[in-house]
């Protein structure tokens, strides 16, 4: 329920201009959400046995959802707003929104093909894994002033 911030926010409110009024924005709701969410699964046994499918999508995608907005929404290193169309706030939240999920949706295709290379059940592939990043990637992470 909380992910739906990331995408309900920006259609609400056009005012988005700086990374600042973003984060304001995004956190004012939160409360009402949790509280709300609180006082419908305890109001009756029926409402505790059923959950909606909408939003247990979003929160199948929910990590990269996390990635995705500083990516797909903001621009300019999270200082500015992704705008596609000057002059048309709603149709430009709606389209960066629309492209945003679509976006965090195939981030999770590929998360769930790729995982289990990166991340393997058996130890010893786990441990060739972690050798081949200090061998290979940490050099080149070195060579470029990263570490």
């Amino acid at each position: 329920m909380i992910e739906s911030n990331k995408f309900i926010l920006p259609i609400i409110s056009g005012c988005m201009r700086t990374k600042t009024c973003y984060t304001d924005a995004i956190a004012t709701p939160y409360c009402l959400q949790i509280v709300s969410y609180i006082v419908l699964r305890n109001v009756s046994g029926v409402l505790r046995t059923r959950h909606s499918t909408f939003f247990a999508w979003f929160g199948r995608i929910a990590l990269e959802l996390f990635v995705c907005q500083s990516h797909v929404w903001l621009a300019a290193d999270t200082h500015g707003v992704l705008v596609l169309l000057p002059g048309y706030p709603v149709l430009n939240s709606l389209i960066t929104s629309f492209v945003f999920v679509c976006a965090s949706h195939e981030l999770h295709s590929l998360t769930k093909t790729l995982a289990p290379y990166a991340v393997p059940n058996d130890w010893r592939r786990g441990l060739r894994n972690v050798l081949l990043f200090l061998v290979v990637l940490v050099p080149i992470g070195v060579r470029d002033g990263m570490f």
